[in-house]
Formats: structure tokens, sequence, C-alpha cells
């Protein structure tokens, strides 16, 4: 009788163990995911709240018959804003005439190099301004998340999600109109993107 016992209690604490790892892993995993989407939530409520309205992962065309993705297209009072998301962690050294910069990732003593952001942007710009018409105000920024830290000094165009607002003031909606001239620049670029996974119009009373 006990030489079957021995063999089923130890199935069944393997099994307790496994369920437990399982457990963990989906705890682990579920947890994560609500971190990413609450970060995300985060950076969006702090473009919306900078803004009239946003587009967000749209693809627009370049003039050249091909098509160029933009993070966010934002509109401000000021005019138009391209911002492009660079999620990446850690220590980054470049220059706005480097070709590629450098990262050392948090927690990693590796070092990775890749394409210097702001050519990209400089595109996007044109790409924007031209839809938009001449004389509209388009400006760009590369946005990085607060714990990449530029220890050579923040290249132009370069700014962490928390300083975003010290360049890009709150607005003030119930006191503030958009610009007529801007909004039909915005409205002229939105016609001709092309929507990805999410396209989020801020303030739907201005829809």
């Amino acid at each position: 009788m006990n030489e079957f016992t021995v063999p089923d209690e130890r199935w069944w604490v393997a099994a307790a163990v496994l369920a437990v790892l399982a457990v963990l892993w989906i705890s682990v995993t579920v947890f994560r995911r609500w971190q990413l989407r609450r970060r995300e939530r985060a950076r969006l409520s702090r473009l919306d709240s900078v803004s009239f309205r946003r587009l967000s992962s749209v693809l627009v065309p370049d003039g050249n018959g091909s098509q160029l993705h933009l993070d966010h297209l934002l509109l401000l009072p000021r005019g138009l804003l391209v911002v492009a998301e660079r999620d990446l962690k850690g220590v980054v050294f470049g220059s706005e005439l480097m070709d590629h910069w450098a990262l050392m990732p948090t927690g990693s003593g590796a070092r990775l190099t890749f394409a210097n952001p702001l050519r990209p942007l400089y595109d996007r710009l044109a790409a924007v301004g031209a839809l938009a018409g001449e004389g509209v105000p388009v400006e760009g920024r590369v946005v990085f998340p607060d714990n990449a830290r530029f220890p050579k000094g923040h290249p132009p165009l370069v700014l962490h999600d928390g300083s975003f607002t010290a360049d890009f003031p709150a607005v003030d909606r119930a006191l503030l109109q958009p610009d007529p001239r801007w909004l039909l620049a915005f409205e002229l670029v939105a016609a001709q993107a092309v929507f990805g996974s999410r396209h989020v119009p801020v303030v739907p009373g201005l829809n």
C-alpha cells in the first residue's frame, strides 16, 4: 500500500509546486502589463493636457510615394507638434550630428547603438509641414522616459516624459480655443493619415 502512496504524494507535491509557479508567472505577467498600461495612460494624459487634439499611431504620406509613421501629432495653441517616442532606459550618449547614438541599458554593462532619432524626426516634420500647408508652425520632439539619462547633455529637441509640460504648458480649454488656422492644418493632415491601432482625438466637442 505504501509503495503506491509515496509516488502519489510526490506527484501531488510536484503538481502543487507547478501550480504555484504558474500562479506566480501569471501574476507577474499581469502586473507588468498593468504597469505598461498605466504608463501609457499617463503618457497619453500628459499629451492630452497640452493639446486640443491628438492623432496617435498614424501613417502619413512622405511626398515620395511612401508613408511615414507618426507616434503622435498634437494640435497646440502655437501650431502642430510631432512627438516621437523612444522607450529606452539607461545612459544615452548622442548628438545632433552623430549617425548613431549609444545606450548603456539599466542593469546591464552592455553597450548598444541605435540610429540617431533626430534624422527621422526631421523627415516627419517635413512631411507634416507639406500636408499642413505653408506658414503653419510645425515643431517636433523626441521623448525618452524619465529613467533615460544624458550625462553629456541633451541633444536639441529631446525631452523626458517628466519635463514635457515644461516646454508645452497645459491648455485650459475653458478659456482657450484652437487657432482656426492651426485647426484647419491639423484636419488637413488627419485627412491624409492612415490610422493604425488607435486614433484618439482629444476633446470630443471639437471633432
